[in-house]
């Protein structure tokens, strides 16, 4: 919980605890209850099991709401910068702006408000959100409806309508002052490329997935429209034309004759075909803004396709049209997308929907996503990979296995070098080639210590970009549940492009784990054993090595087998040495389980900015506390 949660949470229980102080106290005085008298002990079993269970049920309701709002929030931190970065391709998706409104820009808007009896305190707040860098121009309020227009408000002007919908409301609106811009009479100000016109229907601006007017600003100054709504669940702001051509109303009523077959007619009737090609974008909600500067400068665009919409209404009034005119005003202000917009949004999208409200959106399941692979430790895209191009070397721990299955398994790789590090006196059992130098090592610190020794013994000729490392372990166990070996092509194909390449690929959660929730891991015993370091926890032992593990996420690779490139362990080398001693300790001690953990996060590449879109941008939860501490899950 965030800090102002706490403080609720304190004040709500402190209240309980009040109440069940005195009721106490009643029952020490014996208040009868029914036909029996209560005791005091038996009071206080059930508020000792009522409060956690209070606490509970109210820190659930004052969170799952907000679940959506901080996934917004947290893709708002997008760096869009290009328009080749992924970042741009997932904030477009939703229809959001690419960057933020500039602060130093000030923009004038003329607000358009449908009204019909609502409560304007929405609108209110919605107004006290902007930032002061937004000034309101004007507010016109229109009404079709019988109750009469708000008092004790701001200052607005007000027109009666012939229309209830709302979006016939804004139609009427603008096809008047598109009428007004071919005569030239429109106010000046309209003429200004900061100046926007918002319309608003106030039984929208209650809803948690409304954007806030800086947003909806500044993605009408990029695209020429923008929706104040954000699309449904995983759906994208943008639409296959084809699928949304065949959109037609579930809620036509009985007694309503349909005069369009569906939404591909009336776009063709109203000669808007070609608008409609290829991927447009919808806006719901009858909610929107446009630039006051196109409607003034291109009026004719605009003024025939208004007109007819309603014209279109008044012979055949039934809702359906309503519906097909809100599917219609996205795709007729907006700009076009380009060649390379298009294609990176289809490449984004896993599905279309069909025979549904939202028919021809875009769809988006992340484990469907071939870039769901960066999640599970994987690389956002599968490069084909020329192993002769490599210069590849092998260091196998080893301790009384039998190494027969590394035959086969290696076999056509190329390995040019291999080193067997024993840390028992017994000899080398199924695989030792005859190229293999073999080096003895104490019997403390299993793996993580054998390879730590080597990493810190490598000289500066073996950095080459073209080499890498497998370390692998003599058995062939993965006891960490919930993961499976890759093939090791494509680990050695991994580590050749993000420095380190995990074999334990997971398979319903994620390589990478909240840092902070990773640092506070400990384990005092294992195996019935006492295995406690001189560290509080794994970010202690890290700190006192001077590691530096990548925030806020650090990828964690399980089961002791991995490859590097050999520029990305020589870059370490001085703390592959205090890893080695800090690893001497014993056999079975804490300090293995750490450096499991913390391989990756050390030896790996950063993420880049794409990487670091995608990630960002996945919905996850936390897991739960334990040996995978920090691991995040996906939340669809």
């Amino acid at each position: 919980m965030n800090r102002s949660q706490c403080e609720y949470m304190n004040h709500v229980l402190s209240k309980k605890s009040s109440q069940q102080d005195y009721l106490l106290r009643r029952s020490k005085n014996k208040v009868k209850s029914g036909r029996k008298w209560v005791s005091y002990k038996k009071l206080k079993k059930i508020f000792t099991l009522l409060i956690p269970a209070i606490f509970i049920f109210l820190q659930l309701s004052v969170t799952v709401p907000q679940v959506r709002y901080l996934q917004v929030k947290y893709l708002r931190n997008l760096n869009c910068t290009d328009s080749s970065n992924i970042a741009c391709t997932i904030l477009r998706w939703k229809g959001d702006s690419l960057v933020e409104l500039p602060k130093e820009d000030k923009i004038e808007a003329t607000v358009v408000l449908t009204y019909c009896g609502e409560d304007m305190s929405a609108f209110n707040r919605y107004l006290d959100e902007k930032s002061e860098h937004i000034h309101i121009r004007d507010v016109t309020i229109i009404s079709g409806c019988s109750e009469p227009f708000p008092t004790n408000f701001f200052h607005y002007s007000a027109i009666t309508s012939q229309w209830k919908e709302p979006e016939l409301n804004f139609i009427e609106w603008l096809a008047i002052h598109a009428e007004s811009a071919k005569s030239k009479s429109l106010p000046e100000y309209f003429n200004n490329e900061n100046h926007v016109i918002i319309f608003l229907n106030p039984k929208l601006l209650e809803s948690i997935e409304r954007r806030s007017m800086d947003e909806v600003v500044q993605h009408t100054r990029e695209n020429g429209f923008g929706c104040v709504l954000r699309p449904h669940d995983r759906n994208s702001y943008y639409h296959d034309s084809n699928a949304l051509r065949l959109f037609t109303s579930e809620e036509l009523a009985t007694n309503q004759t349909r005069n369009y077959n569906d939404f591909g007619e009336w776009i063709d009737k109203l000669n808007l075909s070609s608008k409609f090609d290829g991927l447009v974008p919808v806006c719901y909600s009858s909610s929107f803004a446009i630039k006051s500067r196109d409607l003034s400068q291109s009026p004719e665009e605009f003024y025939d396709v208004l007109e007819a919409m309603q014209n279109a209404y008044k012979a055949n009034q039934y809702s359906e049209l309503v519906e097909f005119m809100e599917r219609s005003m996205a795709g007729i202000f907006s700009y076009p997308l380009s060649e390379e917009e298009v294609s990176k949004l289809k490449k984004y999208s896993t599905q279309v929907i069909s025979g549904t409200a939202y028919s021809g959106a875009l769809y988006h399941t992340w484990t469907m996503h071939s870039w769901y692979r960066l999640f599970l430790g994987d690389t956002l895209e599968k490069q084909d990979l020329d192993l002769s191009q490599l210069r590849l070397t092998l260091v196998v721990s080893y301790c009384n296995e039998n190494m027969s299955w590394m035959n086969a398994y290696f076999a056509g790789l190329g390995i040019q070098n291999v080193t067997i590090i024993s840390k028992c006196i017994e000899p080398i059992i199924g695989f030792n080639p005859p190229q293999a130098v073999i080096e003895r090592l104490p019997n403390v610190g299993r793996c993580d210590h054998a390879y730590a020794t080597w990493m810190a013994n490598m000289t500066k000729e073996d950095a080459t970009e073209n080499h890498i490392v497998i370390f692998m372990k003599g058995s062939r166990v993965l006891y960490q549940p919930g993961h499976r070996y890759r093939p090791i092509q494509d680990v050695i194909r991994i580590a050749n492009e993000r420095g380190f390449g995990c074999e334990a690929a997971p398979f319903d959660k994620s390589a990478f784990y909240r840092t902070d929730e990773l640092r506070r891991f400990l384990i005092a015993n294992h195996k019935a054993e006492n295995i406690k370091s001189p560290h509080e926890n794994l970010g202690a032992w890290a700190d006192a090595l001077g590691i530096e593990l990548p925030s806020p996420l650090t990828p964690v690779c399980y089961g002791g087998n991995f490859a590097v490139k050999a520029t990305q362990i020589y870059a370490k080398k001085d703390l592959m040495s205090k890893m080695a001693e800090s690893l001497s300790r014993g056999d079975n001690i804490e300090e293995g389980h750490f450096a499991e953990r913390a391989w990756a996060g050390i030896l790996s590449n950063p993420l880049n900015s794409n990487e670091t879109a995608v990630m960002s941008s996945i919905p996850t939860r936390n897991g739960v506390w334990g040996p995978f501490a920090g691991q995040i899950h996906i939340n669809e």
